[in-house]
């Protein structure tokens, strides 16, 4: 029985192409207008074998980064420390993060 080997490329490094390929629609998907953007990190990491000169162990990673996105909503706690905010009319709201940019009423 006899191994047959290919020469090390992106198309046969694990699930690599599949993953990206599943990844792409919904990094672009996410872009909302011509500021935003996303990206797809991939990193590849070789390390050698202990005890041995030919083996290398080859993995990767991806990591996805979409636009980001943020809101602010106005939640009280009660003596517990949970949090609460009203159903609906406060979610509508564009609150400021700092005190020193606070709105006007």
């Amino acid at each position: 029985m006899s191994n047959s080997m290919v020469e090390l490329d992106l198309s046969n490094i694990g699930e690599l192409n599949r993953e990206v390929r599943a990844l792409i629609p919904s990094l672009v998907n996410s872009l909302d207008d011509d500021k935003s953007k996303s990206k797809l990190n991939i990193t590849i990491e070789f390390k050698r074998m202990k005890d041995s000169e030919t083996a290398i162990v080859t993995g990767y990673s991806l990591k996805p980064v979409y636009p980001k996105r943020a809101q602010n909503i106005l939640c009280r706690r009660d003596l517990v420390g949970n949090l609460h905010t009203e159903a609906d009319s406060f979610r509508q709201m564009n609150l400021p993060l700092h005190e020193d940019n606070k709105q006007e009423a």
